[in-house]
């Protein structure tokens, strides 16, 4: 985990070393949390019980939300659409 503070905004960077991807949370200069997540849908298995993974779909310009109940077993996908 990597945590930078430039002007009083924090931008915490977390990776995983096997992924390109990493998932970045951090502060606008006016508060806002932005959250930078990856393209492409999460492995089901990569959920624990009780999870919700958060991705988004460009081609289809969505936000998709994956959930895994906490049965450990049941996985529900839904998507809001991000067309203007």
């Amino acid at each position: 985990m990597q945590i930078t503070v430039v002007n009083s905004v924090a931008k915490i960077v977390i990776r995983n070393p096997s992924l390109i991807d990493a998932l970045v949370f951090r502060s606008d200069s006016f508060g806002n949390a932005l959250i930078s997540i990856p393209d492409g849908a999460p492995d089901p298995a990569d959920l624990s019980a009780g999870e919700v993974a958060i991705s988004r779909d460009e081609i289809n310009h969505k936000l998709v939300f994956t959930a895994k109940y906490s049965d450990g077993v049941t996985v529900k996908t839904f998507s809001i659409n991000a067309d203007a």
